[in-house]
């Protein structure tokens, strides 16, 4: 989807768009948390598509950092701009404030609070958000913090602290659909949750999800585990039919190493294997079933390069990477941490080539987990090549596995000279 801009006085702002399907009346504004890889991001912009509701998508770009759509500079420009292109678009549509839906995740579930309550929006989707914004934003985001609140002194109390607690204490528009998603497990509940659970009780409809999933280990965790459920409170409210679940305890299953079977057995999924500039480029998911990768010590990786002609081995100590979907991803019967079971080359800068004798090798991941030793063939459905002035090496794959052929091009190349 193409970015666009709107422009509030001297301030722009930057978002996508979605239109409606069929007749539906609603729109559905969506606030983002922080990025993954940056601060900026558009949350759900996948999962929407399909929603039969107009969809708005804001993006927190206020001055190269975020302003949880409110603050900059410790003016409230933003989160004028920002109610003003939710009013253009409810005008343009000719809706009305209870046929549209305040979404947002951690910092996006703090703006659709903090925009919902002050500007009386019927319906309000929230999931691990920050109530002390500026407490937060200067312990976690120190850029942030500098964007949003100017030259603050950080040993001082924070007078934005008690912004989002305030609206929340002193509404008297009660007839809201708050849908709040949070778990014990984000360590930020304590603090930006526990103590504010008792101001929502209030609303009409209130409804209080409590994640006790086993997969849910961390604040960036809860709103991706639990997506179908917004996605279905998304779809009703598309519909302008709010719905009343009350307070929830979301469980699954529990810890229970009985149901664990087949203990031990390899599952290997190999993402990357390619030669480029003489470097071999090699990564994946390595994990013996039920057998934890929970720490850095839990677990060491090893490419093993078997020579063909006489079963020399070479073996290459390979890296780890911290991957917590993994755990989720390859679930099943019971919990296991696999969390560090992705393996890759030292610092992503591959395995120099030149350091290995010429021969041909087949290719296997050695796995050493708490205790478990296991060596794997792999497999691979590319080929690629790479040659210079010193040698050629070729990867194939067979039935048997992926082999790497390694010749010799000096003594060719001299003999070029020679002649």
């Amino acid at each position: 989807m193409k970015e666009l801009e709107f422009t509030h006085e001297s301030l722009s702002v930057k978002y996508k768009f979605k239109p409606r399907k069929y007749d539906c009346r609603h729109l559905i504004v969506v606030f983002s948390g922080f990025g993954a890889t940056s601060e900026f991001t558009y949350d759900f912009e996948n999962a929407l598509q399909d929603c039969p509701a107009n969809v708005l998508w804001i993006k927190d770009d206020f001055g190269d950092h975020c302003s949880y759509y409110a603050l900059k500079n410790n003016t409230f420009e933003p989160e004028n701009a920002v109610q003003k292109l939710i009013s253009f678009f409810l005008d343009s549509l000719e809706l009305e404030k209870h046929q549209c839906t305040l979404a947002g995740f951690s910092k996006g579930g703090s703006a659709a609070l903090y925009h919902g309550i002050k500007y009386n929006y019927t319906n309000i989707v929230s999931t691990v958000p920050q109530m002390n914004i500026a407490t937060y934003v200067i312990q976690n985001w120190p850029q942030t913090a500098l964007n949003m609140l100017g030259d603050y002194k950080p040993d001082e109390p924070q007078p934005f602290d008690s912004a989002l607690p305030n609206l929340l204490k002193s509404d008297r528009n009660l007839g809201k659909n708050i849908y709040l998603l949070t778990s014990e497990a984000d360590i930020q509940y304590p603090t930006e949750i526990e103590p504010f659970k008792g101001d929502f009780v209030k609303y009409s409809n209130f409804n209080f999800f409590l994640s006790q999933s086993v997969l849910v280990r961390a604040h960036n965790q809860v709103t991706s585990h639990h997506s179908s459920l917004l996605i279905a409170i998304f779809y009703s409210l598309a519909s302008n039919i709010a719905p009343r679940y009350g307070y929830c305890e979301l469980k699954g299953d529990g810890i229970d190493d009985s149901k664990k079977t087949d203990i031990g057995s390899p599952i290997l999924q190999l993402k990357a294997f390619s030669i480029k500039d003489g470097r071999l480029f090699v990564a994946g998911v390595g994990i013996l079933k039920h057998v934890p990768a929970d720490t850095w010590k839990d677990v060491k990786f090893k490419l093993c390069l078997v020579n063909t002609d006489n079963s020399e081995t070479i073996q290459v100590e390979l890296a780890k990477d911290n991957r917590p979907s993994l755990t989720r991803e390859f679930y099943s019967e019971s919990f296991t941490s696999y969390d560090k079971s992705w393996f890759c080359t030292l610092k992503h800068e591959g395995i120099d080539l030149a350091t290995v004798p010429t021969g041909s090798y087949q290719c296997h991941l050695r796995i050493l987990m708490s205790g478990y030793d296991c060596t794997i063939s792999l497999s691979t459905p590319t080929a690629s090549s790479y040659s210079n002035d010193s040698k050629s090496v070729t990867i194939s794959s067979s039935s048997e596995g992926a082999f790497i052929r390694i010749l010799d091009n000096s003594n060719a190349t001299q003999a070029n000279v020679q002649g």
